[in-house]
């Protein structure tokens, strides 16, 4: 049996080398922790995919048996995650595609349907955010969106949490829509999978949330072609192992309202760079200097308000 994490974002910090290191380190530990034979890295468009997979790959330990795929969650005009991703790093030669907010919807699908070196994920389409394709289109489009890809992210993990919190704290029935969307993210029913071929994932944005994964119910192998070969190939039974221990549920709930209101307003913003590390147009590189200061800012801000409890222990 293969096993195989189909959307991982290291969500590295590479404006520092220590701790890029440190959190490489700790994202491989959980890799050999799960033992993972592969994991697609799929990190946002607008979080440096290219620099995050290389710094990821270059800190690999020595004797690690897992395999790292390249791929990025590609951000259409709408504001629609796709999963792109590539056999070799040829989808990081892909500048449009690397591009936020490039390429609609359906340029991007067209895109990759012409060229057979690069693969589609129809990716979380029913989260309740302009990230799901269900705030943009309806389920039909998401249906037929699956026969173009070929390839459906059946089940995703980023709302694992909140998913437990509602049924904790008896607000199923209280809120029916939400709480069915966040069951549809984390399994898609069936009907709307259709012949797709299923992919799974953590959707980890940090170590612990890593375990949750996809199982291919072949005979086991150390081989990248072969792992490979087995992800896109609809030929063998798959299944999806939930490996979310409850201690992990405060954390990842903590660290999850850090996590995305940052990304959301680092998309509002625009404060993002491009495959040559240059912003979107040419008028806002002289205000590069004066967006890092407010980065830097607005991080130290959030570090200060969520430290405030402790330092008042103190």
């Amino acid at each position: 049996m293969l096993r195989i994490d189909t959307h991982v974002h290291p969500n590295l910090k590479l404006f520092s080398r220590y701790l890029t290191r440190r959190k490489t380190r700790k994202i491989w530990k959980a890799f050999a922790d799960h033992n993972l034979d592969a994991v697609l890295i799929a990190e946002h468009a607008f979080k440096q995919p290219v620099q995050a997979f290389r710094a990821l790959k270059r800190s690999r330990p020595v004797g690690m048996s897992t395999h790292l795929i390249p791929g990025v969650e590609a951000l259409t005009k709408e504001g629609v995650d796709v999963i792109v991703f590539s056999r070799d790093e040829y989808i990081f030669q892909q500048k449009d595609i690397l591009t936020p907010y490039k390429l609609s919807f359906e340029e991007l699908l067209c895109r990759i349907e012409q060229d057979d070196r690069l693969y589609g994920v129809v990716t979380h389409p029913f989260v309740l955010s302009e990230t799901g394709m269900i705030a943009h289109f309806d389920v039909d489009c998401i249906r037929k969106s699956i026969r173009r890809l070929q390839f459906v992210e059946r089940h995703n993990m980023c709302v694992w949490y909140l998913r437990i919190v509602f049924e904790r704290l008896g607000l199923s029935t209280c809120v029916p829509r939400l709480y069915e969307s966040f069951c549809a993210t984390e399994e898609i029913p069936q009907d709307i999978v259709g012949a797709g071929i299923v992919f799974g994932g953590s959707d980890a944005h940090h170590p612990w949330d890593i375990g949750s994964h996809l199982q291919i119910h072949v005979p086991h192998t150390f081989a990248y072609e072969e792992i490979f070969d087995a992800l896109i190939k609809p030929l063998h039974h798959r299944s999806f192992l939930i490996d979310k221990p409850d201690r992990v549920l405060l954390l990842s709930l903590v660290t999850s309202f850090i996590t995305t209101p940052l990304e959301i307003i680092k998309k509002e913003w625009r404060l993002f760079y491009t495959l040559d590390l240059s912003f979107l147009s040419r008028s806002r590189r002289m205000f590069q200097p004066l967006v890092i200061f407010l980065r830097c800012a607005f991080v130290v801000s959030v570090l200060w308000v969520v430290t405030i409890p402790v330092r008042a222990l103190l």
